[in-house]
């Protein structure tokens, strides 16, 4: 829900001086910081991100993996930076390279930082798990947002109802997003993406438990389920329904 929030915020509705604002108080993850924004949607959405943050903390300090939190706020930060730099492009219409594109959607597709969080709830890891987790650079973390490649022609074409600054960044980043997947060899990358996947899957040793590859493993699937046919997050239609009849209520049962 926070994710959302903030991705809403710096796509959408807010302004770019606003944007900024928000940007800086995240970086110091304070309340403190929360006198400094304007507007009381601003702290609003800050004051939810920080009481998330904190029951967070409180649970898994609890269970005793209370090194998790330093881990998950560092990269809450370095999502909120990639939303800024997103903004910063559609406010200064700048052309993104697809490798640019592709080194900032590394944070911003959101799958380093939803790893992070729910690491937290996860009793086989360990603070070594999350030191692999900061190691973008390892194959099977840098690809996942290679898969969401159709996503940025599909996921974010959608922008009813999201006024004219939600308009203009919509339109900006749909624009850019195709001309980068045109130059950008199409689902050749996605391909690409897949078998690297599929590869740091079944490396031996694994670098960490199981369970955690599992994880990174599903997300990216569930990523090119909802995003394929449409943004199945926000706006899903017939083409999405049958999986959620399929989950809720004609589960498939396996034997003992």
């Amino acid at each position: 829900m926070a994710f959302t929030l903030l991705d809403d915020t710096y796509d959408a509705y807010g302004l770019f001086e606003e944007l900024q604002q928000l940007t800086k108080a995240m970086e110091r993850y304070s309340k403190d910081a929360m006198d400094e924004l304007q507007g009381d949607y601003l702290k609003s959405i800050y004051e939810i991100v920080l009481n998330i943050s904190d029951e967070v903390e409180e649970q898994v300090s609890k269970e005793g993996r209370p090194f998790s939190v330093s881990y998950t706020k560092a990269e809450v930060i370095k999502l909120v930076q990639s939303y800024h730099v997103q903004a910063l492009w559609a406010h200064e219409h700048i052309r993104p390279t697809l490798d640019e594109y592709l080194e900032n959607g590394k944070w911003s597709s959101g799958f380093i930082v939803t790893m992070a969080l729910l690491m937290s709830g996860m009793e086989e890891v360990e603070e070594a798990s999350y030191q692999w987790l900061m190691n973008i650079d390892a194959e099977f973390l840098r690809a996942p947002p290679r898969t969401e490649l159709n996503f940025i022609c599909v996921g974010r074409s959608s922008n009813e109802g999201r006024g004219e600054q939600g308009t203009t960044f919509y339109a900006f980043l749909l624009y850019e997003g195709i001309r980068c997947f045109k130059e950008g060899g199409d689902r050749e990358r996605i391909k690409d993406a897949w078998k690297d996947m599929n590869e740091g899957f079944m490396v031996r040793p694994m670098p960490v438990p199981r369970q955690v590859l599992k994880v990174g493993f599903n997300m990216a699937g569930l990523a090119e389920v909802f995003y394929k046919d449409g943004n199945g997050f926000t706006s899903p239609g017939a083409s999405h329904q049958h999986y959620y009849t399929q989950v809720l209520f004609d589960p498939i049962y396996l034997a003992e």
